[in-house]
């Protein structure tokens, strides 16, 4: 059944900016958020929060561009998707078709077509993402990624962006966009981002990436639960999080 082309069971939504990273699922039913600070202090070479993906230089290689951080956000709600399925009481009937929904063509088509570019970080992150939809498919499920306007995609560029310059509350991003209000706010562990952010300063080989899968696979979020209050909540990034043995 996942041969064919279907109409997606799950949809996700995710998108960056200098001011930082965010995605959700109104399917799966999640919701996070990473600022710029907290990708900075994980090892992320990010340029000022201030600037945008219009008026800054494409010729600063001292610097991620916005792309690769589009790309990135992918990578996390994938992540998400593939703890949120392998931890479900119950299957769906005829596999997981999950679509993951970008308003960036640059990370659409790395995420097709990695192999082809020219940037080391990208085709790194690209092999972890590869392991990680290798992992999706022992669990009956397919992904695929399409493109929707900046303008549609609400949700995940309130929980990406700056607002005035400075870091809006969890909370106020909620109020802004009612279908947030459905999902579970999911606390992720800093060490998925410091694993991202490794392959970003370093060449990675196979035998780091089998590595650094099997940590992928260990490491769990933590789901905030009814009556935690988000009102002074800004990131959804933890030092700790829970861990689980690996089971074959």
């Amino acid at each position: 059944a996942l041969l064919v082309p279907r109409t997606p069971t799950h949809i996700m939504y995710s998108d960056a900016s200098y001011g930082g990273l965010g995605g959700w699922s109104p399917d799966l039913k999640f919701a996070w958020r990473v600022m710029h600070d907290d990708l900075k202090r994980m090892g992320f070479r990010l340029r000022p929060p201030t600037l945008n993906s219009i008026n800054d230089g494409l010729d600063d290689n001292n610097h991620l561009h916005i792309n690769p951080l589009e790309f990135l956000a992918v990578l996390v709600n994938i992540w998400i998707s593939w703890y949120c399925i392998r931890t479900a009481s119950t299957s769906v009937l005829g596999g997981y078709v999950l679509r993951a929904m970008a308003d960036n063509t640059t990370a659409i088509s790395w995420l097709r077509h990695a192999a082809t570019t020219d940037n080391a970080v990208i085709r790194h992150w690209a092999r972890l993402a590869s392991a990680m939809l290798a992992k999706l498919s022992s669990h009956n499920t397919v992904l695929d990624i399409q493109h929707i306007q900046g303008t549609q995609n609400t949700g995940a560029d309130l929980l990406s962006r700056l607002e005035n310059g400075l870091v809006p509350t969890l909370e106020s991003c909620i109020d802004k966009c009612s279908a947030l209000k459905e999902t579970r706010i999911f606390l992720l562990p800093s060490r998925l981002f410091y694993i991202l952010a490794e392959r970003d300063s370093s060449l990675s080989t196979e035998g780091l990436c089998e590595e650094a899968m099997t940590e992928l696979s260990i490491v769990e979020p933590i789901i905030m639960r009814d009556g935690w209050t988000r009102n002074e909540l800004r990131s959804t990034l933890v030092e700790t999080c829970q861990t689980r043995t690996q089971s074959s």
